[in-house]
């Protein structure tokens, strides 16, 4: 079986973390007090819009609803 999960370690203040699987379409979060959070339905070019951002946790905040906590 493949695993087709992407992950990144964040250059932020806030956020440590993330991955997206293109199977899913699940994106996993952590910040950095260590809690981790899911988003649903997240496409790729939410998710490169994230990761290519200059300041991820501006972009998530301003982009995407609450997450759920894990």
């Amino acid at each position: 079986m493949t695993d087709n999960t992407d992950s990144t370690n964040f250059a932020s203040t806030n956020l440590v973390s993330g991955s997206w699987n293109s199977d899913t379409n699940e994106m996993r979060i952590t910040f950095g007090r260590g809690k981790t959070y899911v988003w649903d339905q997240i496409s790729e070019s939410q998710w490169i819009g994230l990761k290519s951002a200059p300041s991820p946790g501006n972009y998530l905040r301003d982009n995407f609803p609450a997450g759920s906590p894990e």
